[in-house]
């Protein structure tokens, strides 16, 4: 059977490596620092692929885990809902986004859960003129 874990796979091991793009002398010269044109974000992906959803998750998702724990055999909940927004100002110019929940970090022994959500904006080269950014519940 193909190797399957819970483990995460490091950013410099395959599969990983073959997503983060070509850092050539043409990157160098034209597009540093920026990441290549052929980067693709599937490389900041850590799980094993079939650990990964296909979509975003949304909040409120069921989860059950059986025998993954010392403390409970069979371990059910929801993924808990919130709205994050982000408000980011670049050279005066005020952008708001919601952040879509980005990873999920299942530690039953521990009762713990750990959210990461991920917001993007558009700055190309104007990274430098970022006044403030914002982060709240809504």
């Amino acid at each position: 059977p193909v190797p399957t874990g819970f483990g995460l796979i490091a950013r410099n091991w395959m599969p990983s490596v073959k997503y983060a793009g070509t850092y050539d002398e043409s990157w160098q010269q034209y597009r540093c620092p920026l990441l290549p044109l052929d980067f693709d974000d599937f490389y900041f992906q850590a799980a094993h692929p079939d650990l990964i959803s296909g979509r975003w998750l949304m909040c409120g998702e069921p989860i059950r885990l059986v025998n993954l724990s010392k403390q409970h055999a069979d371990l059910t909940f929801k993924i808990p809902r919130r709205t994050i927004s982000v408000s980011t100002n670049i050279q005066g110019s005020v952008t708001t986004t919601e952040a879509a929940l980005d990873t999920v970090v299942i530690e039953p022994d521990e009762s713990r859960l750990v959210l990461t959500w991920r917001s993007t904006f558009h700055c190309q080269r104007k990274f430098l003129y970022i006044h403030w950014v914002k982060i709240g519940e809504q």
